[in-house]
């Protein structure tokens, strides 16, 4: 059974009432929430309309057959373990319910233990399919909340009036900001292009002894250049290192 504060929740859908009751009374003395439905019809209804933790149905029933019932409730309920109860399995309907998702069979006539066995074996995989889902979706409000921050942070560094940018071990282009082309005098740069070859070259003699060095040192470097475009201009550059996970650097400028 689950946690006693949440017991786990079974759904029962067989058309024999001895049976029924009968594996419903086992259940419950384990501990189990037990829902029964007596037809096809009312096992199609509770299954797509609650969420239960494992389903037992029998194959064969007057109304509707029980892979009808699992075809439905697995499309409403892809999360409930299903198993299917007959004493006239076939290999065609063994692989027809395999397909659309059970779990197993179980044959019958059962005895409590081999009931009780497959219950919680499914269970124990409802159980990691639920932590699996838990952890896909913090993972995925975790990348959420990430993109949001990095979406900030560019809007705050790309209104800043200094210029940043960011080139890699290869001398290419990762990151900048507007003002970075304003203050370097470039129109256009590409990301991943090579770009130490068009800084002015007091600040490309800087990059290139800093990407140069085989240990990273906690060391930046400053330099103050004119612009081509305005000679009376001066713009101070200073390269720092940023080391990655192998301790490689790029440099920001």
């Amino acid at each position: 059974m689950e946690d006693s504060d949440h017991p786990a929740r079974i759904l029962l859908v067989d058309d024999e009432d001895y049976l029924r009751n009968g594996v419903k009374r086992i259940l419950q003395i384990e501990g189990f929430e037990v829902e029964t439905a007596e037809n096809g019809a009312e096992g199609i209804k509770k299954g797509t309309e609650f969420d239960f933790d494992v389903a037992l149905l029998d194959l064969k029933m007057p109304d509707i057959s029980g892979i009808e019932v699992l075809r439905m409730i697995r499309q409403a309920r892809p999360n409930t373990i299903c198993f299917m109860a007959t004493a006239y399995a076939s290999y065609e309907t063994a692989v027809e319910a395999t397909k659309l998702g059970a779990e197993g069979y179980i044959l019958k006539p059962f005895t409590p233990d081999e009931l009780i066995h497959n219950i919680e074996k499914g269970l124990q995989k409802r159980r990691l399919i639920l932590e699996a889902e838990r952890l896909k979706a913090d993972r995925e409000a975790r990348l959420l909340e990430l993109a949001f921050e990095r979406s900030r942070l560019n809007t705050i560094i790309n209104l800043l009036a200094d210029g940043v940018m960011v080139i890699n071990q290869f001398g290419e282009m990762v990151y900048y900001n507007p003002a970075a082309l304003r203050y370097l005098d470039l129109d256009e740069i590409l990301l991943a292009e090579e770009i130490l070859e068009i800084l002015p070259p007091e600040v490309k003699e800087i990059a290139h002894r800093m990407i140069s060095k085989e240990i990273f040192e906690v060391k930046g470097e400053s330099v103050q250049f004119k612009l081509s475009t305005n000679p009376d201009l001066f713009v101070e550059v200073t390269c720092s290192p940023i080391p990655d996970h192998d301790r490689k650097s790029s440099q920001e400028l």
